[in-house]
């Protein structure tokens, strides 16, 4: 007796599924709802941005979905929206995004309402986490980077051993690698980071990441 293995295809999204997707997104609690659509032009396909924010002193959140209407969606794979995640933080605003790597997050082509509100309550419990992170964190002085306190102490630690620390951009930009050693084109760290690191003599190098 043989059997058969079946399959369940995947219905993916058409243009029409796309606008009623927009039409269905609702503002969390506190969050206000906009929807701007922005035209084509030479440069770029035009797209809708359905925009929840949230707009108090102590707690301002942006959380933007652009959607390509025009996407021609063949696979649950396709991506029919980018989200950019923006809020407030002990350290100024930050964002999920990472430069020249990946957006906030992803709305793809079998994504249906309940999906959607779900990476919505996903982006509002990460700044949750990461205001609680930050509000630990001091800056490093001379450096472009943050540590908390456990972060810190780690990184002196490794220091002291004569070992060498890398701090990396999120996304595209410069990263720093530091140790009590000098290379051939490294530079001394300032008497702050010295300082702050607590190990002396301090040397540091760039990097490109891209």
């Amino acid at each position: 007796m043989t059997t058969t293995k079946t399959t369940t295809k995947t219905k993916n999204m058409t243009k029409r599924g796309i606008l009623k997707l927009i039409k269905e997104i609702a503002p969390p609690p506190g969050f206000t709802k906009t929807i701007t659509e922005i035209p084509k032009d030479n440069w770029q396909m035009g797209y809708t941005v359905v925009e929840l924010a949230k707009d108090e002193p102590n707690d301002r959140i942006k959380i933007k979905m652009d959607f390509y209407l025009d996407t021609k969606v063949k696979s649950s794979w396709d991506t029919v929206a980018s989200g950019h995640t923006t809020f407030s933080s002990a350290q100024g605003d930050r964002s999920f995004d990472r430069l020249g790597v990946e957006d906030s997050f992803y709305v793809n082509g079998d994504s249906t309402i309940q999906s959607v509100t779900e990476k919505i309550n996903e982006q509002i419990e990460r700044i949750k986490t990461s205001r609680q992170r930050l509000a630990q964190s001091e800056s490093i002085p001379g450096l472009p980077f943050l540590v908390t306190p456990e972060t810190k102490a780690s990184i002196t630690a490794k220091l002291s051993s004569g070992k060498s620390h890398s701090f990396m951009p999120s996304g595209f930009g410069t990263g720093y690698r530091i140790s009590k050693r000098g290379g051939r084109w490294a530079k001394r760290c300032s008497s702050e980071t010295e300082k702050f690191f607590g190990v002396s003599p301090l040397f540091y190098e760039t990097m490109d990441c891209d």
